[in-house]
């Protein structure tokens, strides 16, 4: 069922202030391996995705690990607007296309939701689809269709910085 995810791209957020965490966590988070977190994402979603974009507020530094020049950087149009922002640059750049959105520190990639994602935004034609834990949802694991780049646009400046501040029109994965 993943066949149909080469006709996707996928970006991962790795901007971010990291207020909480007080370190930058695109480059320090390790997989159970002790490789990057971060290659290791890229490396998984370039095996079933069209194009991986890394979306970062700092192209420098990416720049200085040769494991991320094979895949597509674009600097945040927004920086400082949060998720928000970032999601806002990666639709742009790949306009016409519908993305699959992960933060760099998520771990694990659920495929069977990424699949079910896909599905129902085919059969449904929703802009977007964010799968959800009980309440929450979870907008920086989610497939985003090209149609909500103009949403995020009149977002970011001086707007809200919290994903789900704005009106998407979300279609939940339970």
């Amino acid at each position: 069922m993943t066949g149909g995810l080469k006709n996707y791209g996928a970006a991962i957020l790795c901007g971010g202030q990291s207020r909480r965490m007080g370190f930058d966590k695109a480059l320090a988070l390790r997989n159970k391996d002790g490789r990057s977190l971060l290659a290791a994402l890229a490396g998984e979603l370039a095996e079933r995705f069209g194009e991986v974009l890394l979306i970062t507020n700092d192209p420098a530094k990416l720049a200085a690990g040769g494991e991320f020049q094979k895949y597509r950087q674009e600097a945040d149009l927004h920086p400082g607007a949060g998720p928000a922002g970032a999601i806002h640059t990666a639709l742009k750049s790949s306009p016409g296309r519908a993305l699959f959105v992960m933060a760099c520190d998520m771990p694990v990639i659920d495929w069977p939701v990424i699949d079910r994602m896909r599905a129902l935004m085919e059969e449904s034609g929703a802009g977007v689809v964010v799968p959800r834990h009980g309440q929450l949802r979870e907008p920086l694991n989610a497939l985003y269709g090209p149609g909500a780049a103009p949403v995020f646009q009149a977002g970011p400046a001086g707007g809200p910085r919290k994903v789900t501040a704005f009106s998407l029109g979300m279609k939940n994965v339970h």
